[in-house]
């Protein structure tokens, strides 16, 4: 016999640590300081949340504990990140990095990066300069060199 679904009594809140439009669809649109219901975390960097009447996708990493205060909606790239406990450290690829797979950051030779993660030996989570506001993804650190 199947169990019904167990609804839970209350929703996980957080905060909007920034603004967040990806422009595609299904993704939830917020601004900084608007209050996410979380209703699943599908992984460690994503959630399916609600806001507004909304209901979608949105990154972890735009995303602070419910309550936090944003001193700056404003606050953009490096700092941005750097407040959301990336490295700000920005890399430069020396080779193209083409791939399928959402979990991988694409990226072409010349590309500014912006590190978001430094994983272990071998691999960095990080954006595109200019794409900030698209999923980090993982890369090789033997693609890129530091600034």
């Amino acid at each position: 016999m199947t169990q019904p679904a167990v609804q839970p009594k209350s929703l996980e809140q957080m905060t909007a640590a920034y603004d967040y439009s990806s422009g595609v669809a299904g993704d939830l649109e917020f601004k900084a300081g608007d209050t996410i219901q979380i209703i699943a975390h599908l992984d460690q960097d994503w959630i399916r949340g609600r806001v507004n009447g909304q209901e979608g996708l949105a990154p972890m990493s735009f995303l602070a504990p419910y309550g936090t205060l944003v001193k700056s909606p404003k606050m953009r790239g490096i700092a941005a990140l750097s407040a959301l406990g990336g490295t700000g450290r920005v890399v430069t690829a020396i080779a193209d990095h083409c791939t399928d797979d959402p979990t991988l950051l694409y990226f072409s030779k010349g590309d500014k990066i912006i590190i978001v993660e430094d994983v272990d030996n071998y691999w960095y989570r990080g954006k595109v300069e200019g794409f900030k506001t698209l999923p980090a993804g993982l890369f090789p650190k033997a693609l890129v060199k530091e600034n």
